[in-house]
């Protein structure tokens, strides 16, 4: 009897081992179907820098592998061809100068009027147009005077604006102790002497407006007493419409080249600096980049046969290859609705092309990836 049992439990022991195994290898293979190890990349916010019509790299602030902080100046960029800006400098000296001789004509033209009334006010009758005559003169006076007044600031604000910059692209160099403190001082005291003439010529401008408004004022009085001619404006009229042709042309000439300060939009590092100063720029290429230090997620490409694996929320492990190397917890961000090409960095041959799903990965907080750094990614 017992050897008959004994039989029986051997004929069943192999066909138990046999279906354990069965069971082992389906569970295997259902996990390994159920899971996915890729590589990604990782990638970090960054700042591209780059101009969208001609220009020029007039002075830059930053040298690569620099930290800099959201809000630095990074670089002043000319907008527009070199040659037609050193034109434009060139044609607007020339117009002020044009602008100075003209409005001294003008003086001279209405110091020549006053000379005339002057003259004629022993055979004037009437005291009352002798008055409005001379309060004309001085309203028109005053507007030269605020003319005056107005092209002088105007220039000297914007040699104000260059001493502005030179002075802080000194002081960034001071920092990197490239240049001497005697430079950075004595520009100091030429943006302050210079700050100090465009403060003096603006009250000088306020005052010449008030001036204007009180002649103006008191010529508003005396035309309400009528006058029985109007020899004066006759005479006044051409010289009025010269005065204003000026007002227009000071505003066109002193208008300013066009210039950009590139100021940083994160915090980061410079990347490289594909221009020197000076140096024209190709329209759509980039100057420099400023990326941040850390990564804020992985982005993965998964092929037809696998894109089906993955879900939104779905857990996975990024497998940290440099050092400290480690195996951290994460999770799937978002996966992309089409196949689109996967970086060169990642294609196995450099000559075939690769095509994936993409699924952008979290980067939890703390774990510090570089910037572009290959990262292997598991599904669970």
């Amino acid at each position: 009897m017992a050897r008959k049992a004994g039989k029986t439990i051997g004929g069943i022991l192999p066909i138990f081992i046999w279906l354990a195994s069965v069971g082992v290898v389906v569970v295997l293979y259902s996990q390994r179907i159920g899971s996915f190890t890729v590589q990604g990349i990782a990638y970090a916010p960054s700042q591209a820098v780059m101009a969208v019509e001609n220009a020029t790299i007039r002075h830059i602030y930053v040298q690569p592998c620099q930290t800099v902080r959201k809000g630095d100046l990074l670089a002043l960029i000319e907008l527009g061809n070199p040659l037609e800006n050193e034109y434009a400098r060139s044609l607007a000296a020339a117009q002020r100068a044009t602008a100075r001789a003209e409005m001294d004509r003008l003086r001279a033209e209405l110091d020549a009027m006053q000379a005339e009334l002057d003259n004629n006010v022993k055979v004037q009758q009437s005291e009352q147009s002798l008055a409005y005559r001379r309060l004309a003169l001085d309203v028109e006076r005053a507007r030269l005077d605020l003319l005056d007044a107005r092209a002088t600031l105007e220039a000297d604000r914007g040699m104000l604006a260059g001493l502005e910059l030179e002075k802080k692209s000194l002081e960034l160099l001071l920092e990197r102790q490239a240049v001497d403190s005697y430079e950075v001082q004595r520009i100091r005291m030429e943006h302050e002497s210079m700050a100090r003439k465009v403060g003096a010529e603006e009250e000088l401008v306020r005052q010449a407006q008030q001036n204007l408004l009180l002649a103006q004022n008191r010529l508003d009085q005396e035309q309400q007493v009528a006058l029985s001619d109007d020899y004066l404006k006759r005479l006044l009229a051409p010289f009025e419409k010269a005065v204003s042709v000026q007002e227009k042309y000071i505003e066109e000439c002193f208008a300013p080249v066009s210039q950009l300060a590139v100021r940083a939009e994160i915090d980061g590092v410079v990347g490289s600096i594909a221009y020197n100063e000076g140096q024209s720029i190709t329209p759509g290429l980039p100057i420099l980049t400023v990326t941040s230090p850390d990564a804020g997620y992985v982005m993965i490409w998964l092929d037809q046969h696998k894109a089906g694996l993955v879900k939104e929320n779905m857990p996975v492990e990024l497998i940290k290859s440099t050092v400290p190397r480690s195996v951290i917890r994460s999770q799937v961000v978002s996966v992309g609705a089409a196949f689109e090409q996967i970086p060169a960095q990642l294609w196995v041959d450099q000559r075939l092309p690769l095509w994936g799903k993409p699924v952008r990965i979290a980067v939890p907080q703390g774990v510090n990836l570089v910037a572009n750094e290959l990262v292997g990614i598991r599904g669970l």
